[in-house]
């Protein structure tokens, strides 16, 4: 009976160091990840400091230069980007008062400027706003019905002056 306990005994003590063994062998990696992260973090921000700080390389090598070519190439490309956002975001600003004016609209909602020089068709209506249920009340045109934006103006379908 000894011999079972002692072995036993033996096997939990071994589990019981493996664990541990296993447990500091987690923590090791966890520890060695983080100073990984750390690390590549000081090679980004030496990397970003050298692009910028270009007069510290005293003779920056071809690797070097294809390097800070290739950072330009690809911020010219998110500027692209960008701008092609606002683009399909925006039509454009009003050339009268420069406010950003929608994809859309024909007329600015501030000023009334038309964007282009086609006039919609008035349609009558004589209801200057509309409710939803469960909603506020939108503000819309008294001459075509379009909703107005928020503290617009003009109409930026028609051009109508609201009131």
């Amino acid at each position: 009976m000894a011999d079972w306990k002692n072995a036993v005994s033996g096997f939990a003590q071994d589990a019981v160091s493996k664990g541990r063994d296993s447990a500091n062998i987690l923590r090791y990696r966890l520890e060695i990840s983080d100073l990984e992260r750390k690390m590549k973090q000081i090679y980004r921000d030496l990397g970003e400091y050298l692009y910028y700080h270009t007069e510290a390389l005293t003779d920056p090598d071809e690797s070097v230069q294809t390097y800070f070519s290739d950072i330009r190439e690809i911020q010219t490309m998110i500027g692209r980007m960008r701008a092609s956002i606002e683009e399909i975001r925006l039509h454009g600003k009003c050339l009268r008062c420069g406010t950003s004016i929608k994809r859309g609209h024909l007329y600015c909602p501030m000023c009334g400027d038309p964007v282009t020089n086609e006039r919609p068709l008035r349609l009558s209506n004589e209801s200057n706003e509309i409710e939803i249920p469960g909603t506020q009340k939108l503000a819309v045109c008294r001459i075509c019905g379009v909703v107005l934006e928020k503290d617009a103006v003009f109409c930026q379908n028609c051009g109508e002056k609201q009131e």
